[in-house]
Parts: structure tokens; sequence; C-alpha cells
């Protein structure tokens, strides 16, 4: 079972170029049904160093309430330097896009038989979620602003 990210921008921008040894960017997309759940016309498939994208920050669906969402690292939960920096180059590139004036949305999913899906949209407020306290919520659709009246 692997973690597959999907983001979908409203650019015409070739993410492909800001592809690093952590993190690439593709069209190549996995052919699961929850692509259909994207909402811009430019989708990606977000991979990371192992190819799929299980080397990026995730909190389980059922942890986000009891975890407080997004946060920045703490101390007695170890996470590799490696994943971390992953995570931040995603989320960088994510911030370009918005201040640009882009709409960005994505989904973090299991690629499982078993997987639920989708089963939360929450707007995600670039200036209140700074890029540390970044990660991927299995089963969420995020669609990223900058304030929280941004969303439509």
């Amino acid at each position: 079972m692997c973690n597959l990210v999907y983001l979908s921008t409203t650019s015409l921008e070739d993410l492909a170029l800001c592809n690093t040894d952590k993190m690439v960017f593709t069209h190549e997309l996995p052919g699961r049904p929850a692509e259909a759940q994207l909402r811009h016309p430019y989708r990606w498939y977000v991979g990371s160093s192992a190819g799929c994208s299980c080397e990026f920050r995730h909190v389980m669906a059922e942890n986000v309430e009891g975890l407080g969402g997004f946060g920045t690292p703490e101390p007695w939960y170890e996470e590799a330097p490696a994943v971390l920096e992953a995570t931040q180059q995603v989320i960088r590139v994510i911030r370009r896009l918005v201040e640009a004036g882009e709409s960005v949305d994505c989904i973090d999913l299991w690629d499982d038989q078993h997987s639920n899906g989708i089963t939360h949209d929450l707007p995600v407020d670039l200036d209140v979620v700074d890029d540390p306290a970044f990660r991927f919520f299995e089963g969420y659709r995020f669609e990223f602003c900058r304030g929280p009246g941004e969303m439509a």
C-alpha cells in the first residue's frame, strides 16, 4: 500500500522543471477514480524519492483531529529529515503558484482497493499554515488559498 498525492492547478507552468531527488511532478497519473475529483485543468501526480508519495509527511484521516491537523515536527515523534525536506519542497511549489494567483488543489489517498476515497474537503489558508507545519491528510482534498475570504 502506498500514498498517492495528486495536484491540479490553473497554471500552465511545467512543474516537472521543479523536480528534485526528493519530489517529482509528472503528468502520468496512476489512473485512479479520485483523479476525477481534482478541480483544475492541469493535473499532476506528485511522487517522492520512493516513486509513490510515501516519503512526504502524512496524517491518517482518523488522526487528523487528534493531532490538531497541521503541525510542526515534534521532538517526541521522529520524522526523517528527507521526508521533512521533501514535504517542504512540495509546499513551496504550491505556495509559489498560489502567490502568483493560480488555483491549486491536491488529494492524498492510499493506493488501496479498500480506500474510501476523499472523505473531506478542506480549504488550506497559506497565510495561516506555514511551510514547516504542512502535511498531507489521507482522504482529504485541499484547496489552497491566501486569506479566509479567497475561496469561492
